[in-house]
C-alpha cells in the first residue's frame, strides 16, 4: 500500500528558526524591548499554526487514501473468499447428490434381489413338495411323473436363467457404482485440501464449513430448505451450527437454533450481537413464515444463578391477543421478551388456588408488564375456561397496563373458573412444582432463555 507523502515537515518545525525567533521576541516583549511587539509574536504563531494546518491536513488526505485502499482490498478478498466457498459448496452438493444416487440404484436392487430370492425360496419350496408327494403317492403313471419333472425342469432353467441375467447386470452396475464412489472420494479429498488451502491462506475458519453454509453478510439459506433437507438441518442444529438473523432498529441480532427431536427445532429468543462466522444462517422473517399459528408452542428456561432447574413448554390457544402477545416476548423479535425475568410470586401455596406469577419484562417486579396490545387484548374476554393444573392466565385489569404478566395454575380447582386464559404446560410442570419447593427465594428463579418449537 502506498502510504503517501513523507512528514519530515512536522519534526522541522520543532526546529525552523522562524520558532527560535519567536521564542526571542517573546523574551524580548518580556523585558520591555520594543521590538517585542504583540504583532510580531501573533505572526510568529500564525506562521506555525498554517504549517501544522498543512501537514495534518496532508495527513488527513493520505489516510482516507489508505482507508479507501483497505475498504478495496477487504471486497476484493471477501469477493474471492465467497467465490471459493461457493465452488466448495458446489462440489459438496455434487458430491451428496452422487451419494444419494448410487445409494438409490442400491436400493432399487436389493429389493429386485429380495424379490428374486423370493421366488427362487417359493420354487423351491414347490418342487420338494411335488417330490414328496410322487414319493409318498402310487397315483401317478410314469408318463404323469416324467410329465411333471420336465415341466419343473423347465421353469427352473427359465428361472435360472432370470436370475443370472439379473446377477450379471447388477455385477456390471457393481463395477460402475465402485468407479464412481471411487470418485466421489477422490473429489472429497480435493475439497479438504480446497478448504485447508482457504484456511491457511485466507485465514477463516474453513475447517468447519457445512453444506449449505453462507458467511455473515452473505446470502441467506432459503427457509424452505429446513424443510427440505431434514437430515442436513439436523446435523447443523446438533452441532449449533444453525442461526437466524433479524435487524431491529439497525441492531444486528440472532437466534439460536436448537435440535430436539426428529421432528421439532426449537427457536431461541433473540439476543444482540452477529452468530459465529462458522454458523449457517437464516432469515428469520422467513423463518417465521414456517411456524403454524394454530400450534404454537413456546419454551421457558429456568434457572438459579448457580443451577439449571429446566424446560417448561407451553401450548398457545390460536387465535388471541394474549397468546400473540405472549409468542412475540418468547420470541424477541421486537427487542423486548421474557428473557433474565425472574418469577414474581407464589401465591396461595399448598392450597387448590395456587399458582405462580411471571412476565415483567419492564420492570421485573409486578409493577410493570406494558401490553403490546393495550386495545386488543380485551377482545379475547369472550368465555370462561376451567381452573385446571398447567394453564396459563393473563392479567387484565382496567387499562390492560399489566397484560404480558401471566400465572401458570399448580392445581385443578372446580370452584373457580378464568376470563382470560390463553395456554397450557405440555411439559415441565413437574419441574416448576418441584423448584417453587426447592428454594426458599422464589425470585431467585428466572428465566435464561426462551422461545418457541418449530416443526419441520
Amino acid at each position: 500500500m502506498d502510504f503517501g507523502r513523507n512528514y519530515e515537515k512536522i519534526e522541522h518545525i520543532r526546529y525552523t528558526p522562524k520558532l527560535e525567533n519567536t521564542n526571542e521576541s517573546l523574551q524580548r516583549r518580556q523585558n520591555g524591548s520594543p521590538e517585542g511587539s504583540l504583532t510580531e509574536v501573533k505572526k510568529d504563531a500564525e506562521y506555525i499554526f498554517t504549517q501544522c494546518v498543512e501537514n495534518i491536513s496532508g495527513l488527513e488526505e493520505d489516510i482516507e487514501k489508505n482507508i479507501h485502499c483497505t475498504i478495496k482490498m477487504m471486497h476484493s478478498v471477501n469477493a474471492e473468499k465467497r467465490n471459493i466457498e461457493n465452488n466448495i459448496l458446489r462440489i459438496i452438493g455434487d458430491i451428496l447428490s452422487e451419494y444419494h444416487n448410487i445409494y438409490d440404484s442400491l436400493a432399487v436392487k436389493h429389493m429386485c434381489l429380495h424379490k428374486s430370492w423370493e421366488i427362487v425360496r417359493e420354487k423351491k419350496t414347490e418342487i420338494l413338495n411335488r417330490k414328496d408327494r410322487i414319493k409318498k403317492s402310487d397315483n401317478f403313471t410314469d408318463v404323469d411323473v416324467l410329465r411333471d419333472a420336465e415341466q419343473v425342469s423347465a421353469n427352473i432353467k427359465t428361472l435360472r436363467h432370470q436370475v443370472t441375467d439379473t446377477l450379471s447386470s447388477n455385477s456390471v452396475e457393481f463395477q460402475r457404482e465402485r468407479k464412481i464412489l471411487q470418485a466421489v472420494k477422490e473429489k472429497f479429498v480435493s475439497v479438504q485440501e480446497m478448504l485447508k488451502t482457504v484456511e491457511n491462506d485466507e485465514g477463516f475458519c474453513a475447517k468447519q464449513l457445512t453444506f449449505p453454509l453462507q458467511r455473515y453478510h452473505d446470502t441467506l439459506i432459503d427457509a424452505s430448505v429446513l424443510m427440505e433437507r431434514r437430515d442436513l438441518v439436523r446435523t447443523i442444529a446438533k452441532n449449533n451450527k444453525l442461526y437466524a438473523l433479524k435487524r431491529l432498529s439497525g441492531v444486528m441480532r440472532c437466534a439460536k437454533i436448537s435440535y430436539i427431536d426428529d421432528e421439532k427445532l426449537c427457536v431461541h429468543t433473540l439476543r444482540e450481537g452477529p452468530p459465529s462466522p462458522t454458523a449457517a444462517l437464516v432469515d428469520y422473517d422467513d423463518l417465521l413464515k414456517l411456524e403454524n399459528p394454530n400450534e404454537r408452542i413456546t419454551f421457558l428456561e429456568l434457572s438459579t444463578k448457580n443451577n439449571k432447574i429446566g424446560r417448561i413448554y407451553i401450548r398457545l390457544t390460536p387465535k388471541t391477543k394474549l397468546a400473540d402477545q405472549f409468542f412475540i416476548l418468547c420470541s424477541g423479535q421486537i427487542g423486548h421478551a421474557f428473557l433474565n425475568t425472574n418469577i414474581l410470586s407464589v401465591r396461595h401455596k399448598d392450597s387448590e388456588e395456587e399458582y405462580i406469577t411471571f412476565g415483567d419484562y419492564t420492570y421485573n417486579d409486578k409493577s410493570g408488564g406494558i401490553s403490546l396490545f393495550p386495545e386488543e387484548v380485551k377482545q379475547d374476554v369472550e368465555k370462561y375456561d376451567p381452573w385446571l393444573e398447567g394453564t396459563v392466565d393473563g392479567m387484565l385489569d382496567t387499562d390492560n397496563s399489566h397484560s404480558t404478566i401471566f400465572d401458570i395454575l399448580m392445581r385443578d380447582n372446580p370452584n373457580k373458573q378464568l376470563e382470560s386464559a390463553f395456554g397450557k404446560v405440555v411439559k415441565g410442570l413437574d419441574i416448576l412444582k418441584a423448584a417453587i419447593r426447592q428454594y426458599p427465594n422464589i425470585q431467585d428463579i428466572y428465566i435464561n432463555d426462551c422461545g418457541f418449537t418449530l416443526s419441520y
